[in-house]
Order: C-alpha cells, then structure tokens, then sequence
C-alpha cells in the first residue's frame, strides 16, 4: 500500500509531539515526511516539497496558515486544519480541506 507523505505543522511542540503520536499509532497510512515548527520552516518546505497530505496549525508565529496558502504557487495537497479556535472553520474550508480539529485533539 502506497503511504501518504505527510507534513505536520505546528507551532507548539508538545502539540507537534502529540500530533506524532496520533498519526503514528492510528494513521498507518501516513508517512511523516517533515515536521516544521515555524511559518517560514513551512513556507520553504511546502515550496519545494511534493506532499499529500499537510497537518496545519492556523496559527504560525505572528502569521495565520491563511497567509502560508497564500505565497504558495502550488496547493495540491489535502489539508487537516488543527486549531483551538473554531472562528476559522469557514475560511478553512475554502481550501482543499479534508478535516478541522479542534485542539486539544483526542481520539
């Protein structure tokens, strides 16, 4: 079976290492490509990176995954919205959004 490459976005480690957890004991269908914790890490990955799936926190430093979308030339990978803010579940789905969840995540 082909695996999904996979990157997680997520400005809080703990939340990033819980994300991990998940993905790896329930989601064996994903590969865990990258991990980035900062916008910028994200823009350059997202940029030059050919993805499936993409795990992204809404808030990233003193930028929104909405202005991350924005400067990529390229999105044609599904998106999970993981956020403790539920104010932007419409705008999420604008883009090619398989799923919100809000934090805390449990299973």
């Amino acid at each position: 079976m082909k695996k999904m490459k996979t990157v997680v976005v997520e400005n809080e480690q703990k939340n990033m290492e819980l994300m991990l957890h998940f993905i790896k004991k329930y989601c064996p269908t994903l590969e865990i490509v990258v991990k980035c914790l900062t916008f910028d890490e994200a823009l350059h990955v997202l940029s030059s990176t050919k993805v499936d799936l993409v795990f992204l926190d809404i808030l990233l430093d003193k930028n929104t995954s909405f202005d991350l979308l924005e400067k990529l030339d390229n999105t044609d990978f599904q998106i999970v919205f993981t956020t403790a803010f539920d104010e932007y579940a419409i705008q999420a789905f604008k883009y090619n959004t398989v799923d919100y969840l809000l934090k805390p995540i449990a299973i």
